[in-house]
Parts: structure tokens; C-alpha cells; sequence
């Protein structure tokens, strides 16, 4: 009777186990990743020669985006917002990564530490991985006013992906592919490891052909995925009229939760 009894319990208490950690893989769900590049030209490099020693010149403000910046979830009307995390901004670099614990959709700002107002903001869809591009509005003008455009960002290995992040349409010549790519959309396609590929990027001319602005190749190794933002120059002596970030990253296998990474 009393093994009857303990077996009984130990079912139950096993029953229980199982919903509850069903009700929290519920309450859970889907996360939301975010990372944040600023994309554009660089100031020019300015120095002073200290005791016979070059030293390079703080940038002028406004001249590169703020280095770094409060993530916020924006609340309702009568709620505050909520801090999310914290990243650094540098120009042409990923920023850390920033988890949201819901995949619900809403309105993220991006502040400096120290200023009440936001600086930017930032609509997110919610449930996955999203990169947030950030570049100045206007060419020639500074980081103060920025233009936002939120990508979904979930690569495989051997993924190459062009994002058009200019406001008129680009020609992209890849190898013996052609691609119109719009303003503010993507292109997803394949680079097997040790492969080079000759990639051209300009504007279409209207008769079919390319107003070509720049030529390159492009290649990645075994397991690594590429990235490849396109924006248009945002100082008035840059030499390039198009601007051609490319990020290339190895892909790390995704562990369940719980699993021991060794």
C-alpha cells in the first residue's frame, strides 16, 4: 500500500514538474535579439604633435554618433520607459547584443546617458534576431538628426546578404548575377567557403547597363556568414559616392537552454 502510495505521489509531483515547466517555456516565449550599427564616413583624421609625438584630435561633435547610448523600451503614455541594456556605438562596427525577454513589438529609444531626451528610436517587430541600422540624415550633416531602418537578421553560415541602405534604388553585379535591389531592401544569396567572387555595385542607367560606382571581390570561410550594408557618402569630400560596409562573422551553433556550451 505504502509503495501504491509513494508511486502515486511521485507521479503527481512528475505532473506538476511538467506543467509548470510548460506554463514558463509559455510565459517565455520567443526572445528578441537586437544588435546596432552606424554606418557612414569617418571625420578626417586631425593631430597635433605633442613633445614630437603625433597625437590625433578628439572628433568635432557631431561628427560621429554618440559613443554611448541607454536602450529603452518606450512606455505607455502614463508608464516610464524601461531600461533594456546599454551599448557602445563606433561607426562600421556591430554593437553588443541586446535581449528582450518578450517578443512583444514596440517602440525602443536609443539615449544618451546623461540627457533626458531620446536620441533616436527605433520600431521593432518583435520574436528573432534585428539588426538596427543607424546613419545621419542629409549628406554633410551631423549625428544629431538620424535616419532608422530595422533589418531581420538571421544568416546561415555561407549566407551573403546585401542590404540597400540608400535611398534610390543599386545595381549589384555578382559574378554573373544582376540584381535591382530598392531602396531599403535585401538580398539574400550563397558564397561557398574559398570562394572569391567579383562584385560591382552602381546605379541602374536607365537603358538596361550600370552606372558602375565601385568593383571589389568578396569572400568567406568555412562556417562564416558576410554582411553587407550599402549607404550612400555622408560627407561632401568623400571620394566614393556609395559606402560599402561589410561584416563578416563566424556562426556559432545555438545550444538548448540548459545545455552545458563545455
Amino acid at each position: 500500500m505504502t509503495s501504491v502510495a509513494s508511486l502515486t505521489r511521485g507521479l503527481l509531483l512528475g505532473m506538476l514538474g511538467f506543467f509548470a515547466g510548460s506554463l514558463t517555456a509559455q510565459e517565455e516565449g520567443p526572445r528578441t535579439m537586437l544588435r546596432f550599427l552606424a554606418v557612414g564616413n569617418t571625420p578626417p583624421f586631425e593631430g597635433e604633435w605633442i613633445d614630437g609625438v603625433l597625437h590625433e584630435v578628439e572628433a568635432p561633435p557631431g561628427s560621429i554618433p554618440p559613443r554611448r547610448l541607454v536602450v529603452e523600451r518606450r512606455g505607455a503614455e502614463d508608464e516610464e520607459n524601461e531600461e533594456v541594456g546599454q551599448v557602445t556605438l563606433k561607426l562600421g562596427r556591430l554593437s553588443q547584443t541586446v535581449e528582450l525577454k518578450s517578443a512583444k513589438p514596440g517602440v525602443l529609444q536609443l539615449r544618451e546617458k546623461e540627457a533626458s531626451e531620446p536620441w533616436a528610436e527605433a520600431r521593432i517587430p518583435g520574436g528573432g534576431e534585428f539588426l538596427v541600422l543607424l546613419r545621419r540624415a542629409g549628406k554633410g550633416g551631423k549625428w544629431d538628426e538620424v535616419e532608422v531602418q530595422v533589418v531581420r537578421h538571421e544568416p546561415t553560415a555561407g549566407s551573403l546578404r546585401f542590404v540597400n541602405a540608400t535611398a534610390r534604388p543599386l545595381a549589384i553585379v555578382l559574378d554573373e548575377k544582376r540584381i535591382a535591389l530598392r531602396s531599403g531592401k535585401i538580398w539574400d544569396t550563397r558564397l561557398g567557403p574559398g570562394k572569391v567572387a567579383a562584385f560591382q555595385l552602381g546605379w541602374p542607367d536607365g537603358n538596361g547597363g550600370l552606372d558602375r560606382v565601385l568593383s571589389r571581390s568578396l569572400e568567406q570561410g568555412s562556417g562564416e556568414r558576410t554582411l553587407v550594408i550599402l549607404s550612400e557618402a555622408d560627407r561632401e569630400d568623400a571620394r566614393m559616392k556609395l559606402k560599402v560596409t561589410e561584416l563578416r562573422s563566424a556562426v556559432r551553433k545555438r545550444l538548448p537552454p540548459g545545455a552545458d556550451a563545455g
